[in-house]
């Protein structure tokens, strides 16, 4: 079984139903990921180089912490939208949000987990 990402191969995935929602987690070249799947949020965790814990649901605000290659960046998401979508051949879910830094840059970012259960 291979599962793939973007940026390359996903190392240790795994899908699983959890009470309330599904949970998939993997690694790839950039760092390891937790994210819960729910009917109408996602909770990504990532560690790596970029450390981030975010909670994403439509219209929701949150000052948040980056830290990423050894230092910490203040920045505050907004969160657009959010779609999941899971079956029982696999699941996804799009999240369409913005990040606004300190010195003012604005980040829009279009987030897609995509994953078929192997057949």
């Amino acid at each position: 079984m291979r599962y793939e990402t973007t940026r390359g191969e996903a190392k240790e995935a795994r899908w699983l139903h959890v009470k309330g929602g599904h949970l998939l987690s993997y690694r790839d070249a950039e760092g390891s990921y937790a994210v819960r799947l729910e009917r109408d949020r996602v909770l990504m965790v990532r560690r790596g180089a970029v450390s981030l814990t975010q909670v994403f649901a439509a219209g929701k605000s949150q000052d948040l912490v980056l830290r990423a290659y050894g230092r910490e960046l203040p920045v505050r998401a907004e969160t657009k939208s959010v779609e999941v979508s899971v079956g029982e051949s696999g699941g996804r879910s799009r999240v369409l949000f913005d990040l606004a830094y300190a010195d003012g840059v604005l980040q829009s970012v279009d987030l897609v987990f995509q994953w078929v259960r192997p057949s």
